[in-house]
């Protein structure tokens, strides 16, 4: 059984699923990302949208959450959510803001995959496939926004598939960049990754054992570059993350520069 509750505060009747949005999208944590803000007009904002649902999913119900992105795309309201595949290896990991679609993250690779929330609960925005993709032909900004995250998860697979060719502490570095940059929050004077994520989800990310990820992260925590809050990820020095983040891709340009070199200049016609 789906046990997925609908924010009552976004319905105007239950039975009538006439949506009454604007106070929610005046509160709403990501309205850049919206849902409903990418798929109209502005002028259009108060127009009731019957189709696009407000949802608050528990924790233990993956299964409706993984059918739920199988039919639908998803802005995320509140907390995050892991897609892996049936290994257990970690896909996608999304937070506040993250849009997901089923044609938009695997649209020619038929593969079997689960969804988990991060947090006790979390709360979305769902919209149909099929109205989505009807509006984003309509949209330019919606249909932007639909390239970049297209351009952010080609991008994530490179670099995942780049991991085996850096060294562990490299790919602990860059994945923490990573982490950062989408899920970082203000902890007093540090940055805090507000998702949390257990051993084997970083190991997974990283492209290692549990063992050996472990070990990394202990001896980063041991050079003072982070520490940890239970499943959570605070990094200590920001400033010498980004120092780190540079060294390896100066070491990168250093590596590709002789082979480009060698390629031979295009002859004149």
């Amino acid at each position: 059984m789906m046990e997925v509750t609908i924010a009552t505060a976004a319905f105007r009747s239950l039975k009538g699923t006439v949506m009454q949005h604007p106070q929610m999208c005046k509160e709403c944590p990501v309205a850049n990302q919206c849902i409903l803000r990418l798929t109209r007009p502005a002028e259009q904002l108060d127009r009731p949208e019957n189709e696009l649902k407000i949802l608050t999913i528990k924790k233990k119900d993956t299964q409706a959450l993984t059918q739920l992105l199988k039919e639908n795309a998803i802005t995320t309201r509140h907390g995050a959510f892991k897609v892996t595949d049936e290994g257990g290896d970690i896909l996608f990991l999304t937070g506040e803001g993250s849009l997901f679609g089923p044609e938009l993250h695997l649209p020619r690779i038929k593969i079997e995959f689960h969804a988990r929330p991060l947090m006790p609960e979390i709360e979305v925005c769902a919209l149909p496939w099929s109205a989505f993709r009807k509006n984003a032909e309509a949209r330019p900004a919606l249909m932007e926004h639909v390239l970049v995250e297209m351009a952010n998860n080609a991008l994530t697979s490179r670099l995942a598939f780049q991991w085996t060719k850096r060294s562990l502490r490299d790919r602990a570095i860059l994945l923490l960049d990573m982490l950062r940059e989408r899920f970082g929050t203000r902890y007093g004077q540090f940055k805090m990754i507000k998702v949390p994520l257990t051993k084997i989800d970083i190991a997974s990310m990283m492209s290692t054992v549990q063992e050996s990820a472990v070990r990394v992260l202990s001896e980063l925590r041991e050079n003072g570059l982070i520490s940890q809050n239970g499943k959570r990820i605070i990094i200590l020095d920001n400033d010498r993350l980004d120092h780190l983040i540079q060294e390896i891709r100066d070491s990168q340009r250093a590596v590709l520069q002789p082979a480009l070199q060698e390629v031979p200049a295009p002859k004149e016609p």
